[in-house]
């Protein structure tokens, strides 16, 4: 709820004075949809000059007469001045409501909107003032989409906000804070609270109910609750519920939705769509479903229901009869079921009836189930049935003649019962049967004879299913044949896998011409296909795992055949026009003579294949060869890669070639002559896969130029050292895939073009360390989307240009130092070991310097801060006002002094801004082996973010285990100075700087001087060159003063933490929820690269200084006066 409050505070401050603005709270019933509008109201209704929170809106219009017009008033009276006149219909108040809103900037809250009449009623179509707000919390999510206005000045902009359930932690402390009156369960409360989480499924309703049910009761009480709540839904939760089911307007939908509660929650939508239509429900009232939160299509198209709402949908149908269960609509409780069956208590009310004895509990079961058919004769209006793993007496004429669905896995009998009426039966299950052949065809139920072809004739004779559209009869272990397809023309979907004995098809399935799926996987008897050439509507084929030694099929034109999965020892005939997609994954085919001219994927994964088909190169059409996983007999030898214009080249987009085994090795082993520059590749390529090939640095040719159209390279699982040269050479580059090259230590300069770069590892190995070192990109990149585990950050000598850099402080430039104001550190020229701890794991090192987010930073041992660190403050938190300077600000440098063990985050807030950044250290925690530990930091602060006047906290967050005795800061001024000048003083025999300790004797010196501590080079004319050391690192472009608004919260302070740079790889956590952008662009450098402010003009860096010279032995002094303004010498 937290990270709901936030986001929708957040857009309430975030609006333009020129719009208004309408946001959408949805969710089921008793998810908190009012209690999160009431609380935001709560927070800010005070920053609009009128407000207003009308609450439960369509329950008051549903409960009175006159509900909607009290509404009215009280809208009209919070927004608008007190009036005499008074109205006393819904038309009047609508007008008078609309020439206010009009007029007036408002903030108002409409809870539970029902239907858009309320919705017109109360904001009217004239449209609102610009900067106004108004919330909406409804059940139904599509309500907004239709408020339509009559032509407005101001079009509202809609934003919807989904109230999902709770998390396990939130619901702990929901659970726990009602029903114990603590953050945390009671001892020996723990398993019980968890089975009370279990039922809630995250729904703070049902959790607010329960523990304050359950208060102050013992575990035995909490046990028999739960158990009851599986038998008795609780009333209060089912009502609230329930509102969104008894506000539908259609019965259809209401049909639909219990169908789906009691039968089809997990099922194929695409099924149940054709299953429900065909009992006269229209299917397309799902969408209904899920704008009103009842309903939700998960991955791979399934239905799926919050138990809850599953539960809701049930208890309506118990309703219906709450002691006899044979009077209801639908049973779908085994144990219900099977009671109705064996006691002969079917009704003409029961519509659908699923019964699975496997789902029974042990002691309801006294050997096996067995089933007299005469009692479904007492349930004429019975259309879906399912009676898996029983045992069936009596005749089959006894099944009702209108089963629309019939589900009998494990059916004991060797074929099927033709005296079972199946003229209108849509979807026929059969899987786990005992069944040998299927073919209703036939008058005697026997099994045909082998390779027996069903005539034409059979078609004028009655179809006993010609209105069979699913028939699914996978896992037939004994099914031998399947035939008698002239008596399916409607047959869509065809689902015969795992049938290991099966081993022959009738050549009449080209007759069921409306197929658009054949699921023949794993059948591993079946040695021929029949013809398939006429079936135009076939979209898929999947035929893996099966022997077959030869595909003896013309596939001519089936145009809209989209996949083809298989396993062959050799392809003999062509596959011609329409196939799509053809797999041929973990098989033992030897060889391709031929593809579909219409193919655009071809996968050989796993193939024993010898030589590349000859077809590829004149293909017309391909897009994608994969070749993973391919054994060691492969030859790629002869295969050149070039640029041919020649119209019939090759026109694939995509290749892949990725073999775990021997194809690198092959590569690495004859590199001179059959390394990645001798395989045939099409300049027309979009898509090149090489992973898990064994393929070294070295493997890869010098130029990929020819291929121009690349798009997408994969090299993910090679042992690669660094980028091969190649790859910038592709300038249409766009995806780079390097996962788990877990020998890669340096990415540096990809194409500029690159928008995804997937560096992320999955090894697990305990002495596994992350070895890549450095990325560097070109300044014109694209913004780049980078996938890469938290582990890639390492603690000391890494670089990611534009992310992070990390480098040994002894190698620092003095000039940059000295830019920092760090002029007086000893510690440059310690040795000692400090050891760094991140999500990279540990290294001990030298002294690092660290950069990111604009921020320097060091840390190490001494017992004191530095001298020139002059504002102080003892403890975790310090405030001042920034002074009046006649120098530009550069930067704020901060220090911390105590036992640090963790780092704590740094919030530094200018007050008078309003601007926050918190700070978390890239390094976790350090160890120099004492504990008197000093950290150093510098903020590149500009002049927007800070500047004279301007008051300043910061807060520091306390670590376990640490123990801060000081902070401070110091304030630095263009040319490095902190707050008190340098004081250069003269001496006959030289220069000294005081702040500095730097002597300075002859003209070497002093060239080397001003190089190291100012970025001065002294040309041999006597002009000067100077450089500004901090000016690459102001053109990075996620910095302070640059673009951080990946980094801000919805609270809109800037988090800067580097690995939430890589934070693209959990784009839907909940840590991601505190970002207004849940994903991050990364770009190196900022398009502000070319036009940095030079910080060090204007005449501020002038210094004079005594230079002694040596001349014919006689000493000679000059003062100089160096003007950077100028760049010149003057004297």
């Amino acid at each position: 709820m937290e990270d709901s409050i936030k986001v929708i505070t957040s857009w309430l401050k975030d609006g333009s004075a020129h719009a208004a603005d309408i946001l959408t709270i949805s969710g089921m019933g008793g998810v908190g949809k009012t209690s999160l509008a009431r609380y935001v109201y709560g927070l800010n209704y005070r920053l609009f000059a009128k407000s207003s929170f009308i609450e439960g809106i369509g329950e008051k219009c549903a409960a009175e007469c006159n509900g909607l017009l009290d509404l009215q008033k009280k809208l009209f009276g919070d927004i608008s001045k007190p009036s005499k006149f008074q109205a006393h219909d819904t038309i009047a108040y609508t007008s008078m409501l609309e020439n206010v809103l009009k007029r007036k900037r408002v903030f108002i809250v409409l809870d539970d909107i029902g239907s858009i009449e309320q919705l017109h009623k109360i904001l009217g179509k004239q449209g609102l003032h610009p900067g106004s707000k108004i919330i909406i919390t409804t059940k139904d999510v599509s309500l907004p989409e239709s408020y339509a206005l009559n032509n407005p000045t101001v079009e509202p902009k809609h934003t919807k906000f989904l109230l999902k359930g709770l998390n396990t932690e939130a619901s702990l402390q929901l659970l726990s804070h009602h029903a114990f009156m603590s953050h945390r369960p009671k001892e020996g409360y723990e398993e019980v609270t968890k089975e009370v989480m279990a039922y809630s499924k995250g729904h703070p309703l049902a959790l607010k109910v329960l523990g304050e049910s359950l208060y102050n009761k013992t575990v035995a009480e909490w046990e028999d609750c739960v158990t009851g709540l599986k038998e008795e839904p609780d009333l209060r939760i089912m009502k609230a519920l329930q509102m969104s089911f008894d506000s539908m307007q259609s019965n259809n939908d209401k049909e639909l939705f219990l169908h789906i509660a009691c039968f089809f929650v997990g099922t194929d939508k695409g099924s149940t769509e054709t299953i429900l239509n065909s009992c006269g429900i229209r299917t397309t009232g799902i969408r209904n479903l899920i704008e009103r939160c009842l309903l939700t299509v998960g991955p791979d198209n399934i239905l799926m229901m919050h138990p809850l709402i599953q539960e809701m949908g049930r208890d309506v149908v118990c309703r219906e009869s709450p002691h006899r269960p044979e009077e209801r609509s639908r049973l779908w409780r085994h144990e219900e079921s099977l009671n109705v069956l064996e006691e002969n208590k079917g009704t003409r009310n029961i519509r659908g009836l699923f019964l699975d004895t496997q789902m029974l509990e042990k002691d309801t079961l006294y050997g096996s189930v067995e089933i007299k058919t005469k009692v479904l004769s007492k349930m004429p209006n019975l259309k879906l049935l399912k009676l898996n793993h029983v045992q069936l007496s009596g005749s089959y004429k006894n099944f009702p003649k209108g089963l629309r669905y019939l589900c009998i896995r494990g059916f004991p009998l060797k074929s099927i019962p033709l005296d079972l009426p199946m003229e209108k039966l849509v979807a026929l299950d059969m899987s786990y049967s005992q069944i040998e052949s299927f073919d209703v065809s036939y008058i005697n139920p026997q099994p045909p004879t082998n390779r027996q072809k069903v005539t034409r004739s059979c078609s004028n004779a009655k179809r006993l299913l010609g209105s069979l559209k699913i028939l699914d009869l996978s896992f037939c272990e004994r099914l031998r044949s399947l035939g008698g397809f002239l008596e399916l023309p409607a047959l869509e979907r065809l689902i015969v896998a795992n049938c290991p004995g099966l081993s022959e098809i009738s050549e009449s399935i080209d007759q069921c011409v409306e197929i658009v799926y054949i699921d023949l996987n794993y059948c591993k008897s079946l040695k021929r296909l029949p013809p398939i050439g006429k079936l135009k509507k076939l979209g898929t084929l999947l035929l893996k795992g099966c022997d077959f030694s030869e595909l003896p099929i013309k596939i001519m034109d089936m145009d809209p055949l989209e996949v083809l999965n298989a396993d062959f020892k050799f392809i003999t005939t062509s596959l011609q026009r329409s196939l799509r997609v053809l797999s041929l994954t973990s098989n033992n085919l030897s060889s391709v003579s031929s593809c579909p001219s219409m193919s655009t994927d071809l996968c050989l994964d796993g193939s024993p294949i010898v030589s590349m088909p000859n077809y590829v190169r004149t293909h017309p059409r391909l897009e994608r060869l994969g070749m993973s996983n391919c054994l060691d007999s492969c030859d790629l030898s002869e295969l050149s890669i070039k640029d041919v214009h020649s119209p019939e080249v090759l026109q694939a987009k995509t290749i892949s070639i990725n073999s775990q085994t021997s194809l690198g090795a092959i590569l690495e082993a004859t590199r001179s002559i059959t390394k990645i520059s001798v395989i045939s590749l099409p300049s027309s390529l979009e898509k090149l896969c090489l992973a898990n090939n064994n393929l070294s640095t070295e493997s890869f040719p010098m130029d990929f130029s020819c291929l121009y159209m690349l798009k997408d390279i994969c090299l993910d699982g090679n042992p690669i050292v660094f980028l091969p040269n190649c790859l910038r050479t592709l300038p249409r580059l766009e995806t780079l895939g390097m996962s788990n090259c877990l020998k890669l230590t340096s990415i540096e300069h990809p194409p500029s073009t690159l928008t995804r770069l997937n560096i992320y590892n999955n090894c697990f190995e305990p002495d596994y360390k992350n070895s890549l070192r450095k990325i560097l990109f070109d300044p014109e990149m694209a913004p780049l989307e980078l996938i890469a585990d938290r582990n890639l950050l390492l603690p000391s000598s890494f670089e990611i240009e534009g992310m992070i850099k990390i480098q040994h402080m002894a190698g620092v430039q003095k000039n940059l130092l000295r830019s920092l104001g760090w002029i007086t550190l000893k510690f440059t020229e310690d040795r000692y070991m400090v050891t760094g701890y991140n999500y990279g794991g540990s290294e001990e090192s030298q002294i690092q310097m660290y950069y990111e987010f604009g921020i320097f930073s060091t840390i190490y041992k001494a017992m004191m801060m530095p001298d020139w660190i002059r504002h102080r403050s003892y403890g975790t938190s310090m405030s001042f006002t920034i002074p009046a300077h006649h120098k530009k600000l550069r930067g704020l440098n901060f220090c911390i002094g105590g036992e640090l063990f963790e780092l704590p985050k740094i919030t530094i807030k200018n007050v008078t801004k309003n601007l926050t950044w918190i700070y978390k250290h890239c390094i976790r925690s350090f160890s120099v082996g004492r504990k008197s530990l000093i950290y150093v930091s510098h903020w590149m602060f500009g002049m927007n973010e800070m500047k004279a006047g301007d008051e300043i906290t910061i807060h520091l967050e306390k670590c376990s285990g640490d123990h801060i005795h000081m902070c401070g800061a110091s304030l630095v001024y263009d040319g490095g100075h902190m707050e008190q000048e340098d004081n250069l003083v003269e001496n006959l025999t030289g220069i000294f700087i005081e702040t500095t300790g730097m002597y300075v004797k002859d003209r070497d010196d002093i060239s080397s001087f001003l190089k190291d501590w100012w970025g001065i080079s002294v040309l041999d004319d006597g002009s000067i060159e100077k450089e500004d050391p901090l000016d690459y690192y102001r053109s990075w472009n996620h910095i302070i003063g640059g673009d951080l608004s990946a980094f801000q919260l919805v609270t809109e302070e800037y988090f800067l933490h580097s690995v939430d740079f890589l934070r693209n790889l959990f784009s839907e956590s909940s840590h991601n929820a505190h970002f207004k952008e849940r994903t991050v662009l990364f770009k190196a450098f900022s398009p502000r690269m070319s036009n940095i402010p030079d910080h060090s003009n204007g005449g501020e860096n002038m210094f004079s200084f005594i230079i002694v010279l040596d001349h014919r032995g006689c000493m000679n002094e000059r003062r100089y006066n160096l003007a950077v303004d100028d760049w010149k010498w003057q004297h």
